[in-house]
């Protein structure tokens, strides 16, 4: 029984995008009438490092007083820790299309506890024709572990590897 080249290419694929998938990069969108923000961001992060959040935001119409506030909360137990507090936009008037974009450094704390996590909060405010509006968001961003998956898949395939060379002695 023979199976055709491509079957072999797509399983290869798909095993590969179960693998990846994991620890692939996430999102947060948020689209309004009047503006559109994104986040990227790792869906886990180990702890005791430092990961970069890209932020970018494009003004849907003629903007006034505009306000960005990003700040980022570590649970870990029964405590939360502000790691992260920055106004990231201030403009006093942007136009229709007006674009920005930066990249956002933030450490995660060194102790471990049981089921970390990483919540953010945004709040947004702004003035269109003279009217004021505030949005505001928060969502569970990422999961905060000692070893990341990527880590844990290492450690399996060594020790399938060692079991294999202990069958073949």
């Amino acid at each position: 029984m023979s199976i055709g080249k491509g079957l072999v290419i797509g399983l290869v694929f798909l095993v590969l995008l179960m693998t990846l998938s994991p620890v692939m990069a996430q999102g947060y969108s948020l689209i309004e009438n009047d503006v559109e923000i994104r986040f990227n961001y790792p869906s886990e992060i180990k702890i005791g490092t430092c990961i970069t959040i890209s932020f970018w935001m494009k003004a849907k119409n003629n903007l006034t007083d505009l306000s960005v506030r990003l700040t980022l909360i570590y649970h870990a137990d029964s405590y939360t820790q502000v790691i992260y507090d920055k106004i990231i936009v201030s403009e006093t008037s942007v136009t229709e299309g007006w674009t920005t974009s930066k990249s956002i450094n933030v450490c995660i704390p060194r102790e471990a506890a049981p089921d970390p996590h990483l919540q953010a909060d945004l709040e947004t405010s702004y003035k269109v024709n003279g009217s004021s509006k505030v949005l505001e968001h928060d969502w569970y961003m990422s999961i905060v572990r000692s070893e990341t998956y990527e880590e844990l898949e290492e450690e399996l395939e060594e020790a399938r590897s060692k079991i294999n060379n202990l069958k073949d002695e």
